[in-house]
């Protein structure tokens, strides 16, 4: 019997208490659902590191999101990172952050 997949969809804030948390070190918890979608934002001119990272434990599988990134000024810079992580331990964690480039 195969497991049912981990689809985010963020179209539901029960289900995003659920599966995600905070993990913005040291900056504002500035993302929000918006229209089925996770909208994270920092300040301008600030060195704002918005993050969440999922609750749930993953290991190997195949793993995909899409990122939708605004277009920007020239000479804005940013970093923005949609990854799996690994802390050295047995546990996987995806992650979504935003932060000064």
């Amino acid at each position: 019997m195969s497991e049912k997949p981990f689809v985010a969809t963020f179209d539901n804030q029960e289900d995003f208490q659920r599966n995600w948390k905070n993990n913005s070190w040291k900056s504002p918890a500035s993302y929000q659902l918006e229209k089925g979608f996770l909208k994270i934002s920092t300040r301008p001119n600030s060195n704002d590191r918005v993050k969440i990272r999922s609750r749930n434990t993953f290991t190997t599988g195949k793993y995909t999101w899409r990122i939708f990134v605004p277009k920007f000024k020239l000479y804005e810079q940013v970093s923005i990172g949609a990854f799996l992580y690994h802390n050295q331990e047995k546990e996987f964690e995806f992650d979504f952050e935003i932060g000064s480039g």
